[in-house]
C-alpha cells in the first residue's frame, strides 16, 4: 500500500505568489490607462465621400446623365482632427425620354482646437455610376383575324 504524506504549506511562498499576481494585474491595468495617450495614433485629415447612381431606361440610344460634385477642404483639415462627410444619391428613370442631373457640394473643415502636429492629407472620393438601358422595340406581332 502506498502511503502519501502531506507536505507543510509554505505560507511565505503562497503570500509572495498572491502579491506578485496582484502586482502584475495592477501594472497591466495602469498601463492600459496611461500608455495610450503617449503613443502616436493614426490621424486622417478630412474625408469626403460621394456615391451617385443614375439609372435611365428609355428609347434614346445614349443616356443623358450628369453628376457635378465639388469637394472643398478647409484650412483646418490638415494638422488637426478632421471630419468625415458621406453623401449618397440614387436616381431611377423609366420613361420614353430621360434626363438626369445632380449637383452636390461637400464643404469640410477640421477643429482648430484639436491640433495633432501631423500634416495629414485630405481624402476625396467620388464614385459615379451612370447606367443607361435602351428599351427594346416592341415586336410587331401578326394579327390573326377570325
Amino acid at each position: 500500500m502506498l502511503k502519501l504524506e502531506q507536505q507543510p504549506v509554505n505560507k511565505d511562498a503562497t503570500m509572495k505568489l498572491k502579491l506578485l499576481s496582484i502586482s502584475l494585474f495592477s501594472l497591466t491595468t495602469l498601463s492600459s490607462i496611461f500608455i495610450p495617450p503617449l503613443q502616436n495614433k493614426a490621424v486622417a485629415g478630412c474625408n469626403a465621400i460621394d456615391v451617385n447612381v443614375q439609372v435611365s431606361i428609355d428609347d434614346s440610344p445614349t443616356g443623358r446623365q450628369r453628376n457635378d460634385v465639388k469637394q472643398e477642404f478647409g484650412e483646418n483639415c490638415k494638422g488637426s482632427v478632421g471630419t468625415t462627410a458621406v453623401t449618397t444619391s440614387t436616381q431611377v428613370c423609366n420613361s420614353s425620354q430621360c434626363e438626369q442631373a445632380r449637383s452636390n457640394r461637400q464643404r469640410l473643415d477640421g477643429d482648430p482646437n484639436r491640433r495633432t502636429g501631423v500634416n495629414t492629407n485630405n481624402i476625396g472620393i467620388k464614385i459615379d455610376v451612370p447606367v443607361h438601358v435602351k428599351k427594346p422595340k416592341k415586336p410587331n406581332l401578326p394579327s390573326f383575324a377570325r
